[in-house]
């Protein structure tokens, strides 16, 4: 089968990516021909397909007004992605399209380019984007639901993006004017049952089916001493909606905290404000930020963890990070919100605590600490989940049956 994969980035920047890359690998080793289109980046993986990549686009960096504007433009219809998808497309000929991540640089046009063409389309939900502007559900450091049943203007007047007027409106209208342009999407892929059910709640008409990601099957050798780990591990974005400063404030209360660190893997807007916090608590060399790091590096510092922590405070999808975790045999904290109560399932595969909270937290990191044996057998159950549920097979056989139903 040809198959189109498209996913506004081609690099690993976060699940979004990593699910993309790894529906990639698996189609091609089950013999599929598979056609990429996506952005230009100069970290972005080598690929044949880059000559239809469209421009890079980086709505961060400081703009003029001008280029702004012409930007916030791109949003709506993106002219490059529209032309340059009909090259692809009139190139590969592909039999079907599949999407993740799309908005902002690609825009939602594309779609319009694939119907006209009569490319039956199925979409990975990575995030709540098509039902709220605000894609995290998670404004002013609280889980946000005011859009429900298509109510996007309560984004504008509750300034729902960053706490800014122009990136609220300019969200707003983005979600008005494409929100008959995802219904021409065929079908609707959700990691999580509790993705699939959110969107249900908010009136979503679309049809939705339930397929968790695939993880890669990891090879490591697994001698891990429990007693002899010194640090707890938090990997992924520093941003206010991760809660990371809920862990923070739970390891200071650790009763042998000077026998033990935490380390902090990644980067983000919060990070100089949680650097600032630990020496505030006088803990900043307890507390090691470490900065992005690749994916063996990562995996050498989850291995060596006593336990991996996700104290998320809005509703995580199926994320990657916990993922990875398990399947490298180790035991996930997580708190009690989203998709993570699907993975996770308390003193069977892990160790949950109530969201925000921070003595709960302390208390089932001294757990951890007291009885490493509990540690290791968590971990282990966590791993066969892996290998029972999130394995690459199983995708694959429900991916083609989602893919041949659609085309059908």
């Amino acid at each position: 089968m040809k198959i189109l994969q498209i996913n506004k980035y081609h690099y690993l920047k976060g699940g979004a990516e990593r699910s993309y890359f790894n529906t990639i690998e698996i189609l091609e080793k089950q013999g599929h021909e598979v056609a990429v289109f996506s952005m230009c980046h100069p970290q972005n993986k080598s690929t044949k397909w880059s000559k239809y990549f469209i421009s890079n686009i980086n709505y961060h960096q400081k703009q003029s007004l001008w280029k702004k504007i012409k930007l916030a433009g791109k949003m709506i219809y993106n002219r490059e992605a529209v032309k340059n998808l009909e090259k692809l497309i009139k190139d590969f000929q592909p039999e079907v399209a599949h999407l993740h991540n799309i908005y902002h640089q690609l825009s939602p046009a594309i779609i319009n380019v694939l119907k006209k063409h009569n490319i039956p389309i199925i979409m990975t939900l990575h995030d709540y984007k098509i039902i709220c502007p605000n894609y995290s559900l998670f404004a002013r450091g609280e889980v946000y639901n005011r859009c429900k049943n298509g109510k996007f203007y309560q984004c504008f007047f509750d300034r729902c993006i960053d706490n800014l007027w122009i990136k609220s409106l300019l969200g707003t209208i983005e979600s008005y004017w494409h929100k008959k342009t995802y219904q021409k999407v065929d079908l609707f892929i959700a990691p999580s049952k509790f993705l699939k059910n959110k969107f249900k709640d908010y009136g979503f008409k679309g049809k939705i089916v339930h397929l968790p990601y695939a993880v890669m099957p990891y090879s490591f050798d697994n001698k891990t001493d429990y007693e002899k780990q010194d640090y707890f591990l938090y990997a992924g974005r520093l941003s206010q909606e991760k809660g990371v400063d809920v862990l923070i404030n739970a390891f200071v209360k650790l009763k042998n905290n000077n026998l033990i660190k935490l380390i902090i893997v990644g980067d983000g807007p919060t990070k100089k404000r949680l650097q600032k916090l630990t020496k505030k608590l006088n803990v900043n060399k307890k507390i090691i930020f470490v900065g992005h790091k690749n994916k063996n590096e990562l995996f050498s510092l989850i291995l060596k963890a006593k336990a991996v922590v996700v104290p998320s405070v809005w509703p995580e999808n199926l994320p990657f990070s916990v993922l990875e975790a398990m399947s490298l045999t180790k035991l996930v904290i997580c708190s009690k919100i989203g998709g993570l109560v699907e993975m996770i399932k308390n003193n069977k595969n892990g160790l949950i605590f109530s969201i925000g909270d921070i003595d709960e937290l302390t208390n089932t990191l001294e757990n951890v600490i007291k009885h490493p044996e509990l540690a290791k057998k968590l971990g282990q159950n966590a791993r066969n989940q892996v290998i029972n549920v999130y394995n690459p097979e199983n995708y694959y056989q429900k991916l083609m049956q989602y893919y041949q139903e659609i085309i059908k």
